[in-house]
């Protein structure tokens, strides 16, 4: 039996208790994995930002251990996109003064997180185009391995010929 569920289930990570064997396997997806760039090639933007966010924060003291679930590494990107944002606003007052320069980062102007690029449509809608999903397993020794890297247009965010 497979059993497939969101990234709630990375909170289960560690838990030897969950009485899975090779019949019953547990799949979540997740936000963000450190691994999920490992495919790719060493050169790549996407290898180079994660690298480069990963250094920052061992270097800040911060333990590897809390890159497993991806939260770390979203909320990097959601902090360096408004940051982006923040630097392209003339006159920073309010809140909404800030949002309309987030939502200029589209297609062909996206934000390399470590999480991949963030993008927003040229529509304005407010969801990000292709961001990258993991999908991991949750094996019966507790631990969490990648299975595979999926994106919504089935391949990844390229600015050239995705909008």
């Amino acid at each position: 039996m497979d059993i497939i569920t969101g990234d709630d289930a990375s909170s289960l990570v560690g838990d030897k208790d969950l009485a899975l064997n090779a019949d019953v396997r547990l799949y979540y997806t997740a936000i963000a994995h450190r691994d999920q760039w490992r495919a790719f090639p060493p050169g790549s933007d996407y290898v180079r930002n994660y690298d480069a966010f990963a250094k920052a924060f061992a270097d800040n003291g911060l333990p590897a251990a809390d890159l497993d679930d991806g939260q770390a590494m979203s909320e990097h990107d959601a902090v360096l996109t408004a940051a982006v944002a923040i630097r392209k606003a003339k006159d920073v007052t309010t809140v909404n003064t800030i949002a309309p320069f987030v939502m200029q980062q589209q297609c062909k102007n996206p934000v390399g997180g470590a999480t991949g690029y963030i993008a927003f449509p040229n529509t304005g809608g407010g969801d990000p185009v292709d961001k990258a999903m993991p999908i991991m397993q949750i094996r019966p020794d507790g631990s969490a391995t990648q299975e595979d890297l999926v994106w919504p247009a089935g391949k990844p965010l390229d600015p050239d010929t995705t909008c």
